[in-house]
């Protein structure tokens, strides 16, 4: 089982890694554990793997957040190096 470390701010999230960040981000009524065997995978693979609870999910309530657009807090999970792969 892989380090998992919390991330700061106010979307629950949690990294793990080191090496080209990937971001995971979670279907409706999922959690961040939805995608963790998945991203520990990839950090075995050489790459820091980033998941989180979306608004409302998991960890992530909806006082918890801020007023932007989940898009716009993923992209600042983003913002210190380009991603490998954003999915739609």
């Amino acid at each position: 089982m892989s380090d998992w470390r919390p991330l700061e701010g106010s979307l629950a999230g949690w990294s793990c890694g080191d090496g080209p960040r990937l971001v995971f981000a979670h279907g409706f009524t999922q959690t961040s554990n939805s995608w963790k065997p998945i991203a520990e995978h990839f950090v075995a693979n050489g790459y820091e793997s980033v998941v989180v609870d979306l608004p409302g999910h998991g960890a992530s309530t909806d006082g918890d957040v801020d007023r932007l657009p989940t898009r716009v807090r993923v992209h600042r999970l983003e913002r210190d190096e380009q991603p490998v792969h954003r999915g739609a």
